[in-house]
């Protein structure tokens, strides 16, 4: 379910990166114009799902007893903000600007 909703947030959250440049891109315009690398949207919001799924999982273990439950929480929340954010941004480039990916 994470997956799916990670692919529809990123199908349709261009509009973020743009509103920040200063330029309009409408809901329906970022659906459109992120049509063409669908695929690539399903592999990167499988990656998310999984991501998202990891601290949960190490919080059953005893590393969450060690390092804490709430700091380790904040801190892998906090990696997952920065690695969306980074993926929204690189995308609205890619898909956008037309800028290469190296």
């Amino acid at each position: 379910m994470s997956t799916a909703i990670s692919y529809v947030s990123l199908r349709l959250s261009l509009v973020l990166p743009s509103a920040a440049v200063g330029v309009f891109l409408s809901v329906p315009e970022s659906w459109e114009k992120t049509k063409a690398h669908s695929k690539a949207l399903w592999d990167v919001a499988l990656c998310i799902g999984v991501l998202t799924l990891t601290p949960n999982f190490l919080l059953l273990t005893s590393l969450a007893r060690i390092l804490g439950g709430f700091a380790y929480v904040v801190v892998a929340q906090w990696v997952l903000l920065m690695l969306s954010v980074s993926i929204l941004t690189t995308m609205y480039g890619y898909i956008v600007q037309g800028r290469e990916l190296r």
